[in-house]
């Protein structure tokens, strides 16, 4: 305590022990402008995403140490009966607590994992030596960005889809020229396949106000016309993901180019008007 935090101790022969020279000084604690305690709060809040996961415990017991360590009593309230914030990220899929430690320690000591990862589009798992680069939390979800040596190239891997990890005898080095903002912004939220694609999607007066209102990709361009519409020009890859966004517009979007993504969004709604073209037709592929 005296070399580390320079407190004034000096030993008693008599009482053979140590006591404080200086009676008006304390141990150091942390202290918290107004705004700094409202991070904290907004940080409490946001766990709340994880409660009743195996991260919830954790997450509570690391707000509830910080604020054990405030010069002033503060109560989190983790019930959140009485709040005046509330937050919403959508459902969540919780990674394996396990896994996702090993991950992090991968990360942190820069050695390969080798990893059983299940593909949800293809419905198989496979074996991978993968590199960590980043941990990314995309809407509520854990990404794991890596190289990964089976394909590679650099991927994105959702931690809850890592079925085991267990770290090898691989020593690896992140590239200076890898770039964790570039490489997340060149997609249209966490797809990165394909191609970029220049593409532009023309709103109807209605629903252009909200589609001012956000900034939905880096590259976007907004051209306003003069009945009150707009075309949002964006240049990024994942089509797929790009047509599920335009879809969920329904008659307030119209996909401009390139042709692949109208023929993406032309496909889909057409099967989906098959589920609604009449009586018989409802009872033969309904499954109720």
């Amino acid at each position: 305590m005296r070399l580390m935090l320079g407190a004034p101790i000096a030993y008693d022969c008599r009482h053979r022990g140590y006591h404080y020279t200086d009676k008006t000084f304390s141990l150091a604690t942390v202290t918290l402008t107004e705004g700094e305690l409202l991070a904290l709060l907004v940080a409490e809040h946001l766990l709340k995403q994880y409660e009743g996961t195996p991260f919830g415990p954790s997450l509570a017991h690391a707000i509830e140490k910080i604020a054990g360590s405030l010069n002033e009593p503060v109560t989190v309230d983790l019930s959140g009966r009485s709040s005046a914030m509330l937050f919403d990220l959508g459902p969540i899929r919780p990674p394996n607590v396990e896994v996702f430690n090993t991950v992090a320690g991968s990360l942190r000591g820069r050695v390969a994992l080798r990893i059983r990862y299940y593909t949800q589009s293809r419905g198989v798992e496979t074996e991978r030596v993968v590199e960590p680069y980043h941990l990314h939390n995309h809407r509520g979800d854990w990404y794991l960005v890596a190289f990964c040596h089976k394909r590679r190239q650099v991927r994105s891997f959702l931690i809850s889809r890592i079925r085991e990890a267990s770290p090898t005898d691989r020593r690896y080095d992140v590239p200076e020229s890898f770039d964790i903002a570039a490489y997340i912004h060149q997609g249209f939220g966490i797809e990165k396949g394909g191609p970029r694609v220049n593409a532009s999607i023309w709103f109807d007066a209605h629903e252009a106000p909200w589609i001012r209102e956000r900034r939905w990709h880096p590259t976007q361009r907004i051209e306003e016309h003069r009945d009150g519409s707009l075309t949002i020009n964006i240049r990024a890859k994942g089509l797929t993901e790009i047509a599920r966004w335009v879809l969920s517009y329904g008659e307030h979007a119209v996909v401009l180019r390139p042709d692949r993504l109208r023929r993406l969004v032309r496909d889909s709604l057409a099967l989906a008007l098959q589920h609604y073209g009449g009586d018989e037709n409802r009872r033969k592929k309904s499954p109720h």
